[in-house]
C-alpha cells in the first residue's frame, strides 16, 4: 500500500471513530436508501428499502441523546454571543443557541411517546421538534450567508491596502470555499427538513422518497468531504 493511501485509510479510521464521522456516514447510508426507492419496480423491494432507512434513522435518533453535554459545552462557550462583533451573527448565535436547547428534550419526548414510554400524543412534541429543526437550519444559513458577505467586504479593504495581502487573500479564499459549501449543504437540509413540517406550510408532505434521499445524499456527501478534505490531509513535519 502506498503511503498516502495508508494515511488516507489512518486518517479515515479516525474519522469513523468519531460521533460527527459515524453520523455523517449513517446519513449517507439512510438517505441513499431513500434514493434507491426511486429505482425500484418491486413494492417488496420498496418496503424494505424504507424500513431500513427508518432503523438507519432511528439510530442516529438514539445517538442524539448524547448530544447534550456538547451542546451546552458549545452554549457556554459561545457565551450567548458576547464576542461575536456582527449583530446579525450575534443575534442569529442566539436564536440558534435557544433553538438547539430546545430541539433535544422535545424530539426525545416524542421518540419516547411513540413507544409508548410516556402516554402523551406524540405528534405534537414531533412537529414541536421539526419546527425548532427547520428554523435552526434557516438560521444556519444566514449565518453562512452573512459570514460570506462580511468575508467578501474584507477582501475589498484588503485590496485597497498597500501591503503584500496573497496570503490573507487566500485565506479568505478558503473560508469562503467552505461556507459556500456549508451554504449549498444547509440548502439541501432546509428542503427536506420543510417536507417534514404538518401539511398545508409550504411544500411540506409534497416530496416523495426519492427526492428527499436524493437532498439527503447531496447534504451528507458534501459533509463527508469537508470533513475528510481536512483529515485526510499529511501532518506538517
Amino acid at each position: 500500500m502506498s503511503p498516502a493511501n495508508s494515511i488516507l485509510l489512518d486518517r479515515l479510521d479516525e474519522y469513523l471513530d468519531t460521533y460527527s464521522g459515524r453520523d455523517k456516514f449513517l446519513k449517507a447510508i439512510c438517505y441513499s436508501l431513500k434514493f434507491a426507492t426511486g429505482f425500484s419496480q418491486s413494492s417488496k423491494s420498496i418496503h424494505d428499502l424504507k424500513l431500513v432507512s427508518s432503523e438507519i434513522s432511528n439510530c442516529r435518533t438514539i445517538l442524539r441523546f448524547l448530544d447534550y453535554v456538547s451542546v451546552f459545552k458549545y452554549v457556554l462557550s459561545y457565551k450567548f454571543g458576547r464576542n461575536e462583533k456582527d449583530k446579525y451573527l450575534k443575534l442569529i448565535g442566539r436564536i440558534s443557541c435557544v433553538l438547539d436547547v430546545v430541539f433535544y428534550p422535545l424530539e426525545q419526548v416524542a421518540w419516547f411517546a411513540e413507544r409508548k414510554v410516556i402516554p402523551v400524543n406524540p405528534d405534537p412534541w414531533d412537529n414541536a421538534s421539526t419546527v425548532c429543526w427547520v428554523m435552526s437550519l434557516y438560521l444556519a444559513l444566514m449565518k453562512a450567508l452573512r459570514s460570506l458577505t462580511l468575508l467578501e467586504q474584507h477582501k475589498k479593504c484588503l485590496r485597497s491596502a498597500d501591503a503584500d495581502i496573497q496570503v490573507a487573500m487566500d485565506r479568505i479564499l478558503i473560508q469562503q470555499r467552505g461556507l459556500l459549501l456549508l451554504s449549498i449543504r444547509t440548502c439541501c437540509d432546509l428542503v427536506y427538513a420543510v417536507h417534514y413540517l404538518p401539511e398545508g406550510f409550504l411544500w411540506s408532505t409534497k416530496l416523495k422518497v426519492w427526492q428527499v434521499g436524493a437532498l439527503g445524499m447531496v447534504s451528507a456527501g458534501i459533509g463527508i468531504f469537508q470533513s475528510l478534505s481536512s483529515w485526510t490531509k499529511a501532518p506538517s513535519s
